[in-house]
């Protein structure tokens, strides 16, 4: 398995880099469209759906909405905040639902055609993948350096994901949140938070940053990582409530793109709400 994933992530690097860094800002916006337009797909199963036409009706209300969601950032770039603070306040609560979930008394919804649908599910699959294309168009189009950004974003949670993953393999003991992921530990939180650290130190050193900028950053990315495990705990939580191991099989080694973007989903937002609010860079 974690060949096959070397693999696929080798395969997909590349072309992730170079889309973050050299693609124009529509044609940037048209593929991540497309991105999560994939992961609605997915989603839609998450949430109960299984009729192909359903499932496609899904994908573009969501289409529309993102559409809707472009132009109206187009006209007024102050719509931005209001929507990433909407965004933080949703994590917030998914925060709250993770703790108190309890897989024992909640139902499997792993059902055919619309009837028994949790529709609150398929909702907070928009208010997902919404927050992601905010969160990374946001990012990318209102900073000077917009796609290096993204890049570091994504680098960030690279990191942050790979040291959990091999401190957690290594020196795992206490489960993070074993009714959701067993496999998630403290210890790998550790990892990740030690990892963080020193990338941001070293990042913040050589952009020359003075003190109060480096705690600054430091305090946004770390809680930015925190909300990236959130993302991944909580499409695990809803894969749980569905019956279902993986969001789909497009990638493997990794399931489906909601299985590879789960961190993603929660970062991006969290992410420039935090630059916005502080100011940097």
């Amino acid at each position: 398995m974690l060949k096959q994933r070397l693999i696929t992530a080798l395969f997909l690097l590349p072309m992730v880099i170079w889309a973050v860094l050299s693609l124009p800002h529509t044609v940037f916006t048209v593929v991540l469209s497309g991105i999560l337009l994939l992961g609605a797909w997915e989603w839609s199963r998450i949430a109960g759906i299984h009729h192909p036409v359903w499932r496609i009706g899904y994908c573009l209300m969501l289409a529309l909405l993102l559409a809707l969601t472009s132009w109206l950032l187009r006209v007024d770039t102050q719509f931005l905040l209001p929507i990433m603070i909407g965004s933080g306040i949703w994590w917030l609560i998914s925060f709250a639902w993770v703790m108190y979930f309890n897989r024992e008394q909640t139902p499997s919804i792993a059902l055919t055609g619309l009837r028994r649908v949790e529709l609150g599910t398929g909702l907070v699959g928009f208010i997902i993948l919404l927050g992601t294309f905010v969160g990374l168009v946001g990012l990318r189009d209102n900073y000077t350096q917009g796609p290096i950004m993204v890049f570091m974003l994504l680098v960030l949670i690279w990191i942050a994901d790979s040291a959990a993953y091999f401190v957690g393999r290594k020196f795992g003991k206490h489960k993070l949140a074993a009714h959701v992921s067993p496999g998630k530990t403290w210890e790998g939180v550790a990892g990740a938070i030690v990892a963080i650290s020193i990338t941001v130190l070293i990042v913040s050193t050589m952009l020359k940053f003075d003190i109060h900028q480096q705690l600054l950053l430091l305090m946004i990315c770390l809680i930015t990582v925190f909300f990236s495990i959130l993302g991944d705990l909580t499409e695990s939580m809803f894969k749980r409530r569905a019956g279902i191991k993986d969001s789909g099989q497009l990638l493997p080694g990794h399931g489906g793109i909601m299985d590879r973007i789960d961190s993603l989903t929660a970062a991006a937002p969290v992410f420039l709400l935090g630059l916005m609010l502080t100011g940097l860079p």
